[in-house]
Parts: structure tokens; C-alpha cells; sequence
């Protein structure tokens, strides 16, 4: 196996379409039909530094099979799940998942800075997906008795509001 070194990134921004995939060498043009309709169902972002470490003459390269789009992507199998990883079983409200009694996920945001080929949780990410509203996020944080900051009145939605701003600044 062949050491991975950075290289210089090919592009200065973050490659969100087929067509960028194939400007930038890192898919042959002949694909970009088939890549459309990946891209057409599931995000597609590559930030410069993620292709600045793909070799796009080595086919078999091991990053591009991470983050570059293939056209298997939407040949599904009779065995396989919509909700791979079972987060639906342990989602009490939405945008939480309660698996461990120890642990919670809280997906806030529905974005990532990269799309990984193999994300369990790919049918729900990428833009235009958005993320929690404030009434979602108050419901998320009052299910999970998350204690409200100190001298505000409980997880409104205008409460949630206030953080996100306060957050955000």
C-alpha cells in the first residue's frame, strides 16, 4: 500500500456537482450521466483538502472511493434497510437519537463539510435538507431533560432561539 502525502488541492472550493467532479479530473466525463443521478439523490461535496489527497489516475484509489460518487449507489439490494443503523427505533422525538441510556445524539444540522459514499445516515443529509427548527430543538432538548441555561424560563422555541444566536455570534 502506498503511503498517502497531500498534494496541492486542485481547486479552492468546495466541488459540489458532476460537472466540478469532472473539471477537476477526479471523474471521467463519460460517467457524468449516470453521476447525475447519484448526485441527484444524494449530496456531493468534496472540500479542497479531501481532493487535493486523491490520485485521479489511480482507479482503485482509496479516498476517491470514500468521497466520490459511483453509480452502484442506487442499486439496492432485496436485504437492505432504509434505516440501516436502526436510528428510527430510538428516535423519541425527531432529531434525536437515544440508542445507549448513557448517550444522545442530537442532529442538530443536516450538513456536512464532505458526503461519505457509505453514510448510514445519507438519505437525510445535504443541502436543502435543513436542520432543526427551534420548535424541533425545545421538543429534542425538554424530551431529554436537558437543564435551560441559567434564569430563562424552559425550552422554548424562543428560548432556543436566544442560544442559537448567542451561539452563533
Amino acid at each position: 500500500m502506498k503511503p498517502v502525502k497531500a498534494v496541492k488541492p486542485p481547486t479552492s472550493t468546495t466541488l459540489r456537482t458532476v460537472e466540478e467532479l469532472c473539471d477537476h479530473a477526479l471523474v471521467p466525463r463519460e460517467w457524468m450521466p449516470a453521476l447525475a443521478k447519484v448526485a441527484a439523490r444524494y449530496a456531493v461535496a468534496i472540500t479542497p483538502a479531501i481532493a487535493g489527497l486523491i490520485d485521479p489516475s489511480d482507479p482503485h484509489d482509496p479516498i476517491a472511493k470514500q468521497f466520490v460518487p459511483d453509480a452502484r449507489e442506487l442499486a439496492a439490494r432485496p436485504q437492505e434497510r432504509g434505516d440501516p443503523i436502526g436510528d428510527d427505533a430510538f428516535s423519541p422525538v425527531e432529531g434525536v437519537v437515544h440508542r445507549y441510556p448513557d448517550r444522545v445524539l442530537l442532529k442538530l444540522v443536516n450538513a456536512c463539510a464532505v458526503y461519505c459514499r457509505f453514510c448510514f445516515r445519507r438519505e437525510m443529509v445535504g443541502p436543502g435538507r435543513g436542520g432543526l427548527s427551534a420548535r424541533a430543538l425545545a421538543a429534542a432538548l425538554i424530551a431529554e431533560g436537558v437543564p435551560t441555561p441559567a434564569g430563562k424560563e424552559g425550552w422554548t422555541a424562543a428560548t432556543v432561539q436566544r442560544v442559537k444566536a448567542k451561539l452563533a455570534a
